[in-house]
C-alpha cells in the first residue's frame, strides 16, 4: 500500500521495504526472542490498529514478591511514590473489605472464621475494584499471587504481568526474622513458584537481599529495575506508524520522538 508520499514510486517503495526487511527486521527479532514484542496487525484503517494497540497497553502490573517475614511492601511503597505506580496489598484489601462489614466483607469474615481459604475470585473481586479506584494503570502488588493457578486466573481477567520484583534473602535471614519451617515451606511451594514460573518468561527482576543489606541499599537495586518505560514503534508503513504514535501519544501520555525530528533540531 502506498503511503501517500510524493515520492511513492514502486522503485521507491520496493527500496524502502528492503531497507526494513535488511536493517528494522532484525530488531524486530531481537525483541520478540526477550518476550518484549507486541505485534500489531496494521492492515485496516487507523482507529482499527490504534484498538488492536489498545492490550499492549493494559494495565501496567507489576507482582513484587518476597519470603516470609520479610517487609516487601516498605520498599514497595517508596518505589510506588517515586515512579508513579499505585501500591496494593491483597492482605490490607482483604482486610479492609472485613472492616466495612458489609456484602463482600462479611463473606469473606465468614469463610475466615470457617477456618475456608478465601478463593482466587474473591481475592481478585477486592483487587480489581482497587485497581479502578485508584485511578491510575500501573500497579504494584504485594501478596498476590501466592500459586501459580493465582496468577492464571489474573492474567485471564485482569492484566497480563509486566514483571516480578524478587526480593531475594536467604533462607538463614527470614527464619532470623522469625520464618518458621510452615511458612517456608508455604513460600518455596506457592510464591517462589510463581516467581519460577515468570522465570522461565524473563519476566523477573531480582533484587538481592542478603548479607544483612541496610533498606537503603536494598532500596537502591529495587528503584535501579524501575526504568523509564520507552516504547519502539516500527512497521513497513511510515505514516501508518506515525498516526500510530500520534493516538498512542494523546491516549496514553507519552512523549513522542522521531529520529528524523531529532536530527532536523
Amino acid at each position: 500500500a502506498k503511503s501517500g508520499r510524493i515520492d511513492d514510486t514502486k522503485a521507491a517503495i520496493t527500496k524502502r521495504l528492503n531497507t526494513y526487511n535488511r536493517q528494522t527486521r532484525p530488531v524486530v527479532d531481537v525483541y520478540a526472542a526477550c518476550n518484549s514484542l507486541s505485534d500489531v496487525d496494521g492492515a485496516g484503517t487507523s482507529e482499527d490498529v490504534f484498538r488492536a494497540c489498545d492490550p499492549a497497553f493494559a494495565p501496567k502490573v507489576i507482582f513484587a514478591v518476597a519470603g516470609p517475614n520479610y517487609d516487601v511492601a516498605a520498599p514497595c511503597k517508596r518505589l510506588a511514590a517515586q515512579f508513579g505506580y499505585t501500591h496494593l496489598d491483597a492482605a490490607d484489601l482483604l482486610r479492609a473489605e472485613v472492616a466495612r462489614g458489609v456484602g463482600l466483607g462479611l463473606t469473606i469474615e465468614r469463610m475466615i472464621g470457617d477456618g475456608m481459604i478465601v478463593p482466587v475470585e474473591l481475592t481478585l473481586e477486592v483487587l480489581t475494584s482497587a485497581m479502578r479506584g485508584s485511578g491510575n494503570d500501573k500497579f504494584i502488588l504485594t501478596g498476590f499471587p501466592r500459586a501459580v493457578d493465582e496468577v492464571q486466573a489474573f492474567e485471564r481477567s485482569v492484566a497480563a504481568c509486566s514483571s516480578v520484583l524478587y526480593f531475594d534473602a536467604p533462607e538463614a535471614e527470614l527464619r532470623a526474622a522469625g520464618a518458621d519451617d510452615r511458612a517456608l515451606r508455604a513460600f518455596q511451594t506457592g510464591s517462589l513458584a510463581t516467581v519460577n514460573f515468570f522465570a522461565l518468561q524473563g519476566f523477573v527482576r531480582r533484587v538481592d537481599c542478603s548479607g544483612g543489606k541496610d533498606a537503603e541499599a536494598v532500596y537502591a537495586q529495587a528503584a535501579a529495575t524501575m526504568k523509564s518505560e520507552c516504547v519502539f514503534v516500527v512497521g513497513a508503513n511510515a505514516d501508518r506508524v506515525a498516526q500510530s504514535c500520534a493516538n498512542l501519544r494523546a491516549s496514553c501520555g507519552f512523549v513522542r520522538l522521531t529520529c528524523d525530528g531529532l536530527l532536523a533540531a
